[in-house]
């Protein structure tokens, strides 16, 4: 069994199982330390909203080519 071989508990190792299955890669961040699940959508929302104001930013920028030129 693969939990005796790592020396750890069985249900450590089905908790973390459980765990990649359900949040993927960024259940385990850091150093391997779990996420409780309002940190897990905390930290989900930072990275959306990270996302979402760069996006926004670059279309601003982007604004100025779609207005037609005033001359």
């Amino acid at each position: 069994m693969a939990s005796s071989t790592l020396k750890i508990h069985p249900n450590s190792l089905y908790r973390w199982i459980q765990e990649y299955e359900k949040y993927g890669e960024s259940a385990f961040p850091g150093h391997g330390s779990a996420l409780r699940h309002a940190q897990f959508e905390t930290k989900k929302l930072e990275k959306e909203h990270k996302l979402l104001q760069e996006e926004l930013a670059l279309l601003k920028k982007f604004q100025v080519f779609l207005k037609p030129n005033r001359k």
